[in-house]
């Protein structure tokens, strides 16, 4: 077993490997009388000596029996005074052991913080000596006796040889240590020093050679006086020894840190030191450390007193050693203060007992705490803290004490207080209320119903909570429109909205549908969505009532005075007549308008269409293939203007005439876009015009799908008609907080201000032909303005000559406003 030592006590690596190569048992102990190191002689010759297996837990004394008890009790308390050497028999089958104990006080810093002991078996040697002193009392001039004193000198021989080789062995061990070793003959002035002391200070052994000024000139001198002083005490035997920490003067001119002990090893009768032995290990690297770490310290402390919280730390003993400036000024109490606070009259007189017993129970277990107490602050007033404690352990894992942070948690708990006093207003209201409520989750799972919600639907809380309420009272196949998707308190959990729904059913617990209207709206944290409130109300009562009010207002009906009957109906006839006049201008004005464009528009292409037709007819057999083919092309195009034209006329006349419905659904924009590019790409890509989407994300509107496929179609055509060879097209769309923004952007001619007035009115007919001299109907863009104002968006023009045009049109968001327009 290796040596073992405690953080009490800091042994250097020379002695460990004295001790571990020592026939002697060596141990320590503190003051407390616990063992603090021992060599692996030491157990053996402890269960020798107290007939008990060795247990390095226990205090030295539980080992001794009540025989021996009070004698080595005064060993121990003795050797924690002064150094002292006394002889110990001990009798093992009627034979005797002799050993000599000598007791060597610890000192650090000037203290006495324990004693070592070292216990050298002299029961040879008291044999000896006994057999010696017996025999020259009894032996005679005979052979027999002479032979048998030869006998005996032969065992000395062989003792003294051991002991020679001992000590040629521990003469090794010395030279072989990582220590300089010094010895000094004081009478004759003569100090040695062995080759790694010499080697430590960088000289070669015939430099150092002298009397003890040749050691006192290598000590640094601001060291001097007080490294002299403690050798002289050492010398008149006020010390046990002479121990150090000082600098040296190493042979390169550096100062080199070591750690010096020295003890008097011989002394004559009177007590005067005759040999003092010593040794050096270089601590420079010890020191350069400590040095570090006191400053890491300095900058942990210094990082502490800047952080917004409280910092606190204790040591193994649960004592205090640091808090951080946040702590004090927390407290209004010094630093000396606390550290010495026994804490009973700043925490709160009813958290006390608590604090006490979590904190000192992780301490015993050395386990992380967590807890919340009332602690007095610079006010004198008890304030909520939350405090954390985490154990601090070394490398080699043991425990060093706790450092904790402390945060004032006092508006939480008040918040805490109001939230609880808050929920508790909460349920004794929704108790009252005639109105059912129930809340659920992001997931649509219930998480709280009351007692009304029970009364009108019989459900108990305890059969709702966890589950999705809706597949179990509002999940009705029988009803209309009760899609999972549409359902409002599935969709509250999705859009975030408010929806009041005046009539729906839910299901009872016993399987009948209850009538009721409910009012759903969403929770929301942060902006995030999550759960929903439902607030419903029974309205059985209601509906037979309205049923009765509905069978009344019939009967009534019946019988309204006619002269009242009458008025109504006369005003309702003038605001007709009034209406009807005015649609009638309008449709007159637009019907001249229409057979205008009809009687223009249609009369050129049907002339191109038959003066191409006779021409082929009377001219077949003299006209060549391509002609005819060209011939056919044209006759195609006037076709196929004629068409465009009527398409838009009819609906146009469909739109005025009120036979295109609006019908909107929820589609992708995205979608929509790439269908209409892949059907105008041909046509591009005659022209070597690119179209390009950047309608990226994926976009989903709610508007009449088929009005927005007819107002993209026409401003694509209009582009590509437009766009010179070579340009490019790009289709945009961007959401807003209120509407949908979409545009179709080229870069083609671009057209006069007075042109962009006119677009978009039925009675301005404005027609241009294209880059390709391609014609238009001039009812194309009166079109699209009709379809985007059914949609509650309007559309507009951003036009310059030469740069090009940029057709922009919105639609609305608002569903109310969508709604209006149907």
């Amino acid at each position: 077993m290796g040596l073992i030592t405690s953080n009490f006590l800091n042994l250097e690596s020379v002695f460990q490997s004295i001790l571990e190569n020592s026939l002697d048992a060596v141990w320590a102990f503190d003051k407390e009388f616990k063992l603090i190191a021992f060599n692996s002689t030491f157990p053996s010759t402890y269960s020798l000596f107290f007939g008990k297996e060795f247990d390095e837990t226990k205090s030295l004394l539980e080992a001794v029996n009540e025989e021996k008890y009070e004698k080595w009790k005064q060993y121990y308390v003795r050797a924690l005074k002064e150094r002292f050497k006394v002889g110990y028999e001990y009798k093992l089958n009627n034979r005797s052991l002799y050993y000599d104990l000598l007791f060597n006080p610890i000192i650090e810093s000037d203290q006495i913080v324990g004693s070592s002991v070292t216990c050298k078996d002299v029961t040879n040697r008291k044999h000896l000596e006994k057999a010696i002193k017996d025999n020259r009392e009894q032996l005679t001039e005979t052979k027999e006796e002479k032979k048998e004193e030869a006998n005996l000198l032969g065992k000395i021989q062989k003792e003294l040889e051991v002991s020679r080789e001992n000590e040629a062995r521990l003469k090794r061990v010395i030279d072989e240590l990582d220590s300089g070793f010094w010895e000094w003959n004081v009478e004759k002035d003569i100090m040695k020093f062995n080759s790694r002391y010499t080697e430590i200070l960088g000289y070669n052994t015939d430099e150092l050679c002298g009397g003890k000024e040749v050691w006192e000139s290598l000590i640094h001198p601001e060291d001097k006086n007080k490294v002299l002083e403690k050798f002289k005490l050492n010398l008149d035997g006020s010390t046990s020894k002479f121990n150090s920490e000082h600098r040296l003067l190493a042979k390169s001119g550096e100062w080199i840190w070591v750690d010096e002990c020295g003890i008097v090893t011989k002394s004559d009768e009177n007590g005067n030191p005759l040999l003092v032995n010593g040794r050096i290990s270089d601590i420079t690297l010890k020191k350069n450390t400590i040095e570090t770490l006191s400053e890491l310290e300095d900058r942990f402390y210094h990082l502490a007193d800047y952080l917004p919280f409280m910092i606190w730390m204790n040591d193994k003993q649960n004592k205090g050693l640091y808090f951080n400036k946040a702590w004090l000024d927390y407290r209004g109490a010094s630093l000396d203060n606390e550290i010495n606070n026994n804490w009973k009259d700043s925490i709160h007189p009813d958290d006390y007992d608590y604090w006490k017993s979590v904190s000192s129970d992780a301490f015993a277990k050395k386990e992380e705490f967590e807890l919340e107490y009332r602690l007095k602050n610079s006010d004198g007033e008890y304030a909520w803290v939350l405090d954390h404690g985490i154990p601090r352990f070394l490398k080699s894992g043991a425990f060093i004490g706790f450092i904790g942070a402390a945060f004032d948690v006092s508006d939480r708990k008040i918040l805490s207080n109001q939230l609880l006093e808050s929920e508790t207003k909460f349920n004794e209201i929704t108790s009252v209320i005639g109105e059912g409520i129930f809340v659920e989750n992001l997931k649509g799972e219930t998480e709280f119903i009351n007692p009304e919600f029970s009364r009108i639907l019989g459900w108990e809380e305890k059969d709702l909570v966890g589950k999705k309420l809706h597949e179990v009272i509002h999940n009705l196949p029988n009803i209309e429109n009760e899609d999972n998707h549409d359902c409002p308190l599935n969709r509250v959990l999705i859009t975030g909205e408010t929806y009041r729904i005046s009539e729906d059913y839910f299901k009872h617990v016993n399987g009948e549908l209850v009538p009721v209207s409910y009012v759903a709206s969403p929770m929301l944290r942060n902006g995030e969505i999550i759960g929903a409130v439902t607030a419903f109300h029974d309205i059985r009562a209601r509906k037979e009532y309205e049923a009765e009010i509905e069978r009344f207002v019939e009967e009534l009906q019946f019988s309204k005075d006619l002269v009242e009957e009458n008025a109504k109906e006369l005003v309702d006839l003038n605001r007709k007549l009034r209406d009807s006049e005015e649609k009638l201008r309008e449709l007159n004005a637009n019907k001249d308008k229409f057979f205008s464009i009809i009687s223009h528009d249609l009369k050129s292409p049907f002339t191109s269409l038959l003066g191409f037709s006779e021409y082929l007819v009377e001219d077949l057999d003299d006209l060549t293939k391509d002609e005819i083919k060209e011939f056919a092309a044209n006759i195609y195009k006037a076709g196929k203007n004629v068409f465009n034209l009527l398409e838009n006329l009819l609906q146009w006349s469909r739109i005025q005439t009120g036979r295109i419905c609006y019908s909107p659904t929820t589609f992708s924009l995205t979608e929509l876009s790439e269908s209409i590019i892949a059907l105008y790409i041909v046509n591009a890509t005659k022209k070597k015009v690119k179209l390009i989407s950047e309608i990226t994300d994926e976009l989903n509107i709610f508007a009449d799908k088929f009005m927005i496929d007819t107002v993209l179609r026409n401003l694509i055509s209009n582009a590509i008609k437009f766009t010179k060879t070579g340009n490019e097209i790009r289709i945009q769309a961007v959401e807003t907080e209120s509407e949908y923004r979409i545009s179709v952007k080229d870069n083609g001619v671009g057209m006069e201000d007075e042109i962009k007035e006119k677009l978009f009115k039925i009675s301005e007919h404005v027609t241009t032909k294209g880059t390709d001299q391609e014609k238009g109907t001039g009812l194309g863009l009166i079109l699209c303005k009709e379809f985007v104002e059914k949609n509650g968006g309007k559309i507009w023009v951003e036009s310059e000559v030469g740069k090009g045009s940029e057709f922009i049109f919105t639609i609305s968001k608002k569903q109310s406003k969508i709604s209006g327009q149907n």
